[in-house]
């Protein structure tokens, strides 16, 4: 339900300013070149033909047995331009668009430094709007689509939503600048030396550094709190709570007591349980190993499978708060930046403290904060802006993504070059024109490197410092 094509576009305008020609790939066009599927492709009208690709392509996903198939063959049609496998210089190979995890994964393995995900935000209504009025596409069939374009329920099908939260730079669609939105990404990418972080992007960069001091053993939350004028006053993770107040650090030693020191997640432990008791209602007569997968599978979608409160954990957002109210420091008016969209549990604690904001990156669809509290949360990507007044804001995330955050912000601590924004006091000169990469990607093998390394060194000592040893 994005206009991809006048995105492309504008990233082409901006690669040219640094001399840079731009190799579209539409991954969905690739899946003409696969043989055997059963899947009829329809070329109009619109709305058949947007069906009948996202069918075939989870049909090549499965008969390949891989969800990154259709990248695979976009990396097989970049490597058929090479000539001699040699780099294709001052070309950026532009993919769209992605639509599952494993593709992003597939990408970063092969190209590492070089790729790049932006991950496009709009709102349902815009999104409807461009499918319906610009592409004729019957409103009931277009928000049918845009469903099953964000998430499908087998392993191997388009999981848009998944592969979204992965993205190195967040861009708004629906912003008036959305331009200057890429055009500040691209200047970043090649090295423009004075750009600094928004305070969004330096609050959540924050949260994902506090995600990383937990130990819970199924996922890393973490959540930021900043005053009505961006000061950070707070920090949280998900894990266990401690005597004393706050949670266990490593620094506890033999006193930590969080559950990988037990052995065991309390809230899985507690929710196969359930399960395995729901289950010999139905049958007594199995073992709870066979109850606990014939339940898995029959009560998949009843919620049961969701259910969190058996945690020892505290969340990470309830932490932030309970920080607050630990050191005296008022939520009221501030601004919560969260790794993860909170669960139910916390949204109706954020209410209450008074966050007037939240910005988050990754999506929970297991959280039920719109459903119980729409009269006090309004979902910037998902609602009207007339229904905003006097309710917190749930938004996601816009600007360069905590990946990145260090490569592109900082002067020393970059995997690329380091920095210099001036020389003899003056500020250092930048043009778009004569601009390079700051982190580029090198076309040769860690192997490549010792060899070339080895071969400097021996001539430079004149011996065989960089051969391998014959064995004596």
């Amino acid at each position: 339900g994005v206009d991809l094509s006048n995105i492309e576009n504008i990233i082409a305008d901006y690669l040219k300013q640094f001399q840079y020609k731009i190799n579209p790939i539409v991954l969905s066009s690739l899946i003409r070149t696969v043989d055997g599927l059963e899947t009829e492709l329809f070329e109009e009208p619109e709305g058949k033909r947007i069906d009948s690709y996202m069918t075939a392509g989870n049909e090549a996903r499965e008969k390949a047995g891989r969800g990154d198939f259709l990248a695979a063959l976009a990396v097989c049609d970049i490597y058929r331009k090479r000539e001699n496998d040699a780099p294709l210089l001052q070309t950026a190979h532009v993919l769209r668009s992605l639509k599952h995890p494993a593709e992003v994964q597939l990408l970063r393995d092969i190209y590492d430094e070089g790729f790049y995900l932006l991950g496009i935000n709009s709102s349902r209504e815009r999104r409807l709007n461009y499918l319906e009025k610009q592409k004729g596409i019957p409103k009931e069939e277009a928000e049918r689509l845009i469903q099953r374009d964000e998430s499908e329920s087998d392993k191997l099908d388009q999981h848009m939503r998944d592969a979204f939260h992965l993205a190195d730079g967040f861009i708004d669609a629906d912003s008036d600048d959305f331009s200057d939105q890429i055009g500040r990404i691209m200047d970043l990418i090649f090295g423009k030396p004075c750009i600094t972080p928004t305070k969004d992007e330096y609050a959540m960069f924050l949260a994902f550094a506090a995600a990383t001091r937990s130990a819970d053993l199924s996922r890393q939350v973490g959540a930021v709190i900043t005053s009505e004028t961006g000061e950070i006053i707070a920090t949280g993770a998900n894990d266990v709570p401690c005597f004393g107040g706050g949670l266990y650090w490593a620094d506890h030693g033999e006193d930590d007591a969080r559950d990988y020191r037990k052995g065991f997640d309390a809230n899985e432990r507690g929710r196969t349980e359930i399960l395995i008791n729901v289950m010999k209602k139905v049958d007594d007569k199995c073992n709870p190993d066979e109850l606990l997968t014939r339940g898995k599978t029959l009560l998949k979608d009843t919620g049961i499978l969701d259910i969190t409160e058996y945690g020892r954990a505290v969340h990470a957002e309830m932490e932030a708060l309970l920080s607050c109210a630990r050191s005296g420091v008022s939520t009221r008016g501030g601004v919560l930046y969260s790794t993860t969209f909170p669960c139910h549990n916390c949204a109706k604690h954020i209410i209450a403290a008074g966050i007037s904001r939240v910005v988050f990156v990754e999506p929970y669809p297991k959280s039920l904060a719109m459903d119980l509290h729409s009269d006090a949360i309004f979902l910037a990507h998902e609602g009207k802006a007339e229904q905003r007044n006097n309710k917190v804001c749930f938004e996601p995330f816009v600007g360069i993504g905590p990946r990145r955050f260090l490569d592109l912000f900082s002067m020393n601590l970059s995997r690329g070059k380091k920095t210099k924004r001036e020389k003899d006091g003056k500020l250092i000169k930048w043009e778009r024109g004569t601009a390079s990469v700051r982190v580029p990607l090198s076309p040769i093998s860690y192997i490549d490197r010792e060899t070339l390394v080895s071969g400097e060194i021996d001539k430079l000592m004149g011996g065989n410092y960089g051969h391998h040893q014959e064995n004596q």
